[in-house]
C-alpha cells in the first residue's frame, strides 16, 4: 500500500511509471492496462488520466465505465462481453493484463472479481478513504445478488484475490462527497467498538487469541482525537462554492463522455480521417477542460487555513494508519480468507448491509420519479455507523452493555454526527415521500438480513432467530457464543424480534442524536440533533472527554485483573462478568431478554441508571449482566492457551490446499508452536501471496 502526498499530477505519473518498471524489471514483454471505473470518477477523469499517463509510457489499454451503486454490483455490470473480449484478445497476443480498478469501494470490489476470474493481474487506485483503508486490505472481491434492480444479498458471490498494489493519491479525497467521508468513519466506528484499545494490558488479553494482534495492535480510539479534522474536511466538502466547483467539473467531465462516445462511433462506422481527426481535437479540448475544473476544486482546498489543513491530513493519516492496523491484527497471519476470527469485522454488517440494500432500491425508485434524494443518501459505511449504534441499543436492553461501557459505545457514532451523516431523518423523509411505511421498511429490510451471508456459520433454521454480533461490557470486548462454530467467528443467536425493535425505533429517528460534554458534570450525554445541535468549537472537548472515559475503563479491567483475591466462590464463577472477554451465550441469556425486558421493575432501575452514565460499582455490573455471561475470573488466564488450542483444533485443517512454504508455518500454528509471520523475510510466501518487490 502506497499512499501520495504531492501534486496529483505528479502522482498519476509516479503511478504509471512505477507499473511500467515494475513489469518491464520482470520481463513481460508487452502490458495491457484495463481502467475501469464507475460515472462519477469517470466525470473526474481520474481514470483517463491514468490511462493516458501509461500510454505516454507505450502502454496503451482498454477504459471501461460502469455504472455506480451497490444495485449494480453485479456481473452483467462489472463482466459484459465486450470487457471479457479486450482480456481475452490481449491474452491471445501474449500480454499481461493488469485490470486497475480506480474509484470507490464498490468498484474495486467487482472489479476485483473480474481480475480473478479473467487471471489478470490486478491494481486499485483507491479514490475514497474507505475504499484505502477498508476495502483494499481485505482479499475478499464480489458481486451482490441482485434482482430486477433489488440488492436480495450483498456479497454472495465472490473471491479472494490480492491487489499486486494499492496507490492512493490523496488530493483525490478532495472531491469527495460527505457521504464517502462519513462513510470511512462509520466503518471506524465499529472498528473502534469492536477492537478498542489493542495495545492496552485488557486490550492484549482481548485478543491474545489473535496471532498478530499484538504486533499490530491499534489503539483505534485515536480516531476520535482528529473530529476536528473530520468535521473541517466536511465542511470544505459541503461548502456551496466547493460543490459548485465540483458541479462544474462534472458537467465538462459529462462534455467529455458525449465526444467520446462521438469519437467511437466516426471510428467505428468508417468516418472520413478528416472528421475523426476533428472530433478527436474536440475531445482533447473537452478534457483539457475537465482537467481546468477538477483543478479548481483542489485549488479551494489549498485555500483553506493552513491549520484547517493540517488538521485535514492528520485525520486522514490517523484513520488510516489505525484501520490498516486493526485490519492487519486479524488478516496478517490469523485469518487472510476472513472465515473465522477476521468475520469481527462484520460487527454492525448485518443490519447494515440490510438497510444499504433497502435504501439502494428507494433511490432507483426516487430516480423514476425524478425526486431530489441528496440528503437521503447513506453510503455502506453510514449505514454501518448507523448499525452500530442499533447493535448497543441490542445489547444495552440484553444487559450485555449498560453504564459507562454503553455511552461509550454509542459516543463513537454521535461524536460525529453533527452533520446528520448518521441520522436516519433524511431517509424517513425519502420514504414518507414515496408512501413507504415503518411496516414495509422492517419487513424489507429483515428480508435481507435473512439472506445475510454470515447465516451459513451458524445453525439458524428457526425463522424467528437471526446471526449478529454484539459487544458486551465496554468497547473491545465482544459477546461469544456456546456454538464453536458461531464462538470462533463472534457470532451470537439473536432474536429477530430485537432487530425489529431496534429498526422500528430508528425509522421513528429516536437515534438520530450528537454528542455533548456536560459543563458541570464532565459527562457526555446525548440529545436530538435536530433540537440540540453541538457547536463545532465543542467537539475536541467531546472527544477529549470520551477517549478518557474509555481509557478509564481499561484501567478498572486492569486494576481488577491485578487485584489480589480469595478463590472464587462457584457463585461467583457464574455471575462474575468483570473481565468478561470470552463470555458465552447462554439460554439464560436469551430468555433474559425475553422475560425481564425493561418491563421488569428492578432490571429497568439498573439499566437507566446505566444510561444515565453512572458508573456502576463492580456488584452492579454483576447483578446487571445475565449470569449465563461468565467473564474472566481470575484464574482464568492459566486456562487460556488450552482453551484457544481447543478453539483451534475445531478448525478445518485446509494446510493440504495451502503451498508447501506456507504450510509448514500453518501446521505449526495448529501445533501452538507458531514462529513470526507465516511468509517471514527468510522464508517467503509463494508468489501468488507475495507483495510486489516495489513495495518494500
Amino acid at each position: 500500500m502506497m499512499t501520495y502526498a504531492g501534486k496529483y499530477d505528479a502522482g498519476i505519473n509516479e503511478l504509471a511509471a512505477s507499473i511500467v518498471d515494475y513489469y518491464k524489471a520482470r520481463n513481460h514483454a508487452a502490458v495491457f492496462p484495463v481502467i475501469s471505473c464507475g460515472q462519477t470518477v469517470d466525470g473526474l477523469g481520474y481514470g483517463a488520466d491514468l490511462l493516458e499517463a501509461l500510454a505516454q509510457h507505450g502502454c496503451e489499454g482498454f477504459y471501461f465505465t460502469h455504472r455506480s451503486g451497490e444495485v449494480h454490483k453485479r456481473y452483467s455490470e462489472y463482466a459484459p462481453p465486450v470487457l471479457l473480449e479486450q482480456i481475452a484478445t490481449a491474452k491471445r497476443a501474449g500480454k499481461t493484463v493488469v485490470v486497475i480498478a480506480v474509484g470507490g469501494g464498490c468498484n474495486g470490489n467487482a472489479t476485483g472479481v473480474v481480475a480473478a476470474m479473467t487471471n489478470s493481474h490486478f491494481i486499485e487506485v483507491p479514490t475514497t478513504p474507505l475504499h484505502f483503508n477498508d476495502a483494499t486490505t481485505s482479499a475478499k472481491k464480489a458481486f451482490s445478488l441482485v434482482v430486477d434492480g433489488k440488492i436480495l444479498s450483498k456479497n454472495l458471490l465472490g473471491t479472494f484475490y490480492l491487489p499486486r498494489l494499492v496507490f492512493c493519491i490523496n488530493e483525490t479525497f478532495c472531491t469527495c462527497n460527505s457521504a464517502s467521508i462519513h462513510s470511512a468513519v462509520g466503518e471506524s466506528t465499529k472498528t473502534m467498538n469492536m477492537i478498542g484499545i489493542a495495545p492496552s494490558t485488557p486490550g492484549q488479553r482481548d485478543y491474545e487469541n489473535i496471532l498478530g494482534a499484538h504486533e499490530f495492535a491499534s489503539d483505534t480510539t485515536a480516531i476520535l482525537s482528529q473530529v476536528c479534522g473530520f468535521e473541517r474536511l466536511v465542511e470544505f466538502i459541503s461548502d456551496a462554492q466547493t460543490r459548485d466547483a465540483k458541479r462544474t467539473a462534472l458537467e465538462a467531465g459529462a462534455a467529455v463522455g458525449r465526444r467520446r462516445a462521438e469519437l467511437f462511433a466516426a471510428v467505428a462506422s468508417g468516418a472520413p480521417a478528416a472528421a475523426v481527426e476533428r472530433l478527436r481535437v474536440a475531445l482533447e479540448a473537452a478534457r483539457a477542460e475537465q482537467r481546468g475544473q477538477v483543478e479548481a476544486v483542489r485549488g479551494r482546498y489549498y485555500s483553506l487555513p493552513v491549520a484547517s489543513r493540517a488538521a485535514i491530513s492528520d485525520f486522514f493519516t490517523v484513520i488510516n494508519a489505525e484501520i490498516v492496523k486493526a485490519k492487519a491484527m486479524f488478516l496478517a497471519y490469523e485469518d487472510p480468507f476472513e472465515k473465522y476470527r477476521a468475520l469481527l469485522f462484520e460487527y454492525a454488517h448485518t443490519l447494515g448491509h440490510g438497510v444499504e440494500a433497502w435504501l439502494a432500491g428507494v433511490h432507483e425508485r426516487a430516480a423514476k420519479l425524478g425526486l431530489d434524494t441528496e440528503d437521503a443518501v447513506r453510503n455502506h459505511g453510514q449505514c454501518v455507523g448507523m448499525a452500530v449504534v442499533w447493535a448497543g441499543e441490542m445489547s444495552r436492553r440484553l444487559g450485555a452493555l449498560t453504564g459507562d461501557g454503553y455511552n461509550c459505545h454509542q459516543a463513537m457514532v454521535y461524536l460525529f454526527n453533527s452533520f446528520g451523516g448518521f441520522s436516519f431523518g433524511p431517509v424517513r423523509a425519502l420514504a414518507d415521500a414515496l408512501g413507504i411505511t415503518k411496516a414495509e421498511f422492517v419487513h424489507e429490510v429483515l428480508e435481507v438480513v435473512r439472506l445475510d451471508n454470515k447465516r451459513g456459520y451458524v445453525e439458524c433454521a428457526d425463522c424467528t432467530k437471526s446471526v449478529d454480533q454484539l459487544v458486551t461490557r465496554r468497547p473491545g470486548q465482544m459477546l461469544r457464543s456456546d456454538d464453536s462454530n458461531a464462538e470462533v467467528r463472534y457470532l451470537v443467536t439473536v432474536d429477530e424480534a430485537w432487530q425489529q425493535s431496534v429498526l422500528e425505533r430508528a425509522f421513528d429517528m429516536e437515534f438520530d442524536n450528537v454528542a455533548h460534554l456536560e459543563p458541570s458534570s464532565g459527562t457526555i450525554t446525548f440529545a436530538p440533533l435536530a433540537t440540540r445541535p453541538r457547536p463545532p468549537a465543542d467537539s475536541a472537548a467531546v472527544a477529549d472527554a470520551l477517549r478518557r472515559r474509555i481509557s478509564a475503563l481499561y484501567a478498572d479491567d486492569e486494576c481488577l485483573a491485578s487485584a489480589p483475591s480469595e478463590a472464587p466462590t462457584a457463585s461467583a464463577l457464574e455471575s462474575d462478568t468483570s473481565m468478561g472477554d470470552a463470555q458465552p451465550e447462554s439460554v439464560k441469556l436469551l430468555d433474559n431478554y425475553k422475560e425481564n425486558h425493561l418491563e421488569d421493575g428492578t432490571r429497568a432501575s439498573l439499566l437507566s441508571e446505566g444510561a444515565r452514565g453512572q458508573k456502576p460499582e463492580h456488584n452492579l455490573v454483576r447483578r446487571a449482566c445475565p449470569e449465563g455471561l461468565t467473564g474472566d475470573t481470575l484464574g482464568m488466564k492459566k486456562q487460556r492457551a488450552s482453551l484457544v488450542q481447543a478453539d483451534i483444533k475445531k478448525m478445518p485443517d485446509f494446510s493440504d490446499t495451502l503451498p508447501a512454504n506456507y504450510r509448514e508455518g500453518y501446521r505449526a500454528w495448529r501445533k501452538g508452536r507458531a514462529h513470526g509471520a507465516k511468509g517471514e523475510i527468510d522464508r517467503p510466501s509463494s508468489p501468488a501471496h507475495r507483495l510486489p518487490e516495489m513495495l518494500i
